[in-house]
């Protein structure tokens, strides 16, 4: 014997559905803040790749292909690159020290030598549909970087990340990036071209940025 839903379960039903999937894509920003906030970490040298894989793998659709597999130290002319994988199982002072013959206060050295990020903050879009059925949003991030004899800097990141739906959740299938900097010194040309050619996305002028997050 066939049972035949009540009218008002049915209705119940067929709101769920798309609150479910409204719910899943405002879950989107909160994603994608948390996988910035990690790799911010992670390149002040705060967390190893372990712990950054530990904190984030789980909302990507294939960490170890989409992080794992790409250069974190482009290789020199004539020399290997080094992979984000290739510090699995390491230390930073296992890579630097061990592996590269740094010094063993290395940390002094890097921070009182190179360029210091004084600042830095993120914001984070809403996604919007994009092509094979993936939604598309944005992250611009701002560092204020010291240490150059022109003065300070205002360097930008800016990552396009494509979502696909696994089992019901949006995961990173795909990050593009792009970057863009100018001196605080430079006129508003410069700093228009770093801003708006060089980082900017295509669409990401349209994007709806929903957070902002200090790092730094």
């Amino acid at each position: 014997m066939n049972r035949i839903l009540p009218k008002s379960l049915l209705i119940c039903i067929a709101l769920f559905i798309p609150f479910s999937v409204g719910c899943a894509k405002r879950a989107i920003p909160d994603t994608i803040a948390a996988v910035e906030q990690a790799f911010f970490a992670f390149e002040q040298r705060d967390i190893t790749y372990d712990e950054l894989k530990e904190k984030i793998a789980g909302y990507y659709v294939d960490f170890d292909h989409t992080v794992g597999d790409k250069f974190l130290f482009y290789p020199p002319a004539g020399g290997d690159g080094v992979l984000y994988k290739d510090l699995e199982g390491l230390t930073w002072d296992e890579f630097f020290v061990d592996q590269n013959g740094a010094d063993e206060n290395w940390r002094e050295q890097w921070e009182q030598e190179g360029p210091t990020i004084e600042s830095s903050q993120v914001s984070v879009s809403t996604s919007v549909d994009a092509v094979l059925d993936q939604q598309m949003a944005f992250a611009w991030r701002e560092d204020v970087v010291s240490g150059f004899e022109k003065g300070e800097s205002c360097q930008i990141i800016s990552n396009r990340y494509f979502l696909k739906k696994v089992d019901g959740d949006w995961k990173i299938n795909q990050v593009d990036p792009r970057w863009g900097a100018y001196f605080m010194s430079d006129d508003q040309e410069e700093k228009d071209r770093a801003r708006n050619v060089l980082a900017m996305h295509p669409y990401q002028d349209e994007a709806e940025y929903v957070r902002t997050i200090t790092l730094k």
